[in-house]
């Protein structure tokens, strides 16, 4: 699991780690690169994991201007699974 590899540090540290086994930057400038507006988002992350991720883009606490290339990455890299 890719979540073993990546244990230790604050919330916002371990999301950030993982999202980068995808090459996904957070408040990167590429398309897929996600934009966090709200700093609760790491930890609703590490508590719900995907379900978080969706409910808390729709509560804007982050955006993206290619969703669809985020999404891609994170499914191809099984982060969907961590």
């Amino acid at each position: 699991m890719l979540m073993s590899r990546i244990t230790h540090g604050s919330s916002e540290q371990i999301i950030t780690d993982l999202f980068a086994l995808a090459d996904i930057t957070i408040n990167g400038s590429r398309p897929w690169d996600i934009q966090v507006h709200k700093q609760e988002f790491y930890e609703q992350i590490l508590c719900d994991g995907s379900l978080a991720l969706g409910e808390s883009y729709m509560a804007g606490w982050w955006d993206c201007l290619a969703i669809d290339q985020f999404i891609f990455r994170v499914l191809r890299n099984d982060l969907h699974h961590c």
